[in-house]
């Protein structure tokens, strides 16, 4: 779902370039050893998720953390529960 979210924003919505889209995904293919975009398409399950999360997948939430964003696009937010919800407004 989420590479469906970057093609459309990259051949429908906008002009963004690719290298401009992080996915943050399960898989760090998609994500590792790359700068962090202009765009993060993630899934909510994936933001919030409270097991230990590997070094290079904390950093980038470090990193995501730090950042100011205009628009994060988190696919999958139907599946969450209400807690988790409260926990990333808060």
């Amino acid at each position: 779902a989420v590479t469906q979210w970057k093609q459309q924003f990259m051949s429908t919505w906008t002009d963004v370039k690719e290298s401009d889209i992080t996915c943050f995904l399960s898989k760090g293919s998609d994500w590792r050893d790359k700068p962090l975009g202009k765009l993060l398409i993630t899934t909510y399950p994936m933001i919030t998720l409270d097991k230990k999360r590997s070094k290079a997948g904390q950093d980038l939430i470090e990193q995501i953390k730090a950042r100011q964003w205009g628009i994060i696009v988190l696919d999958e937010v139907h599946l969450s529960f209400a807690d988790k919800f409260w926990q990333v407004l808060n």
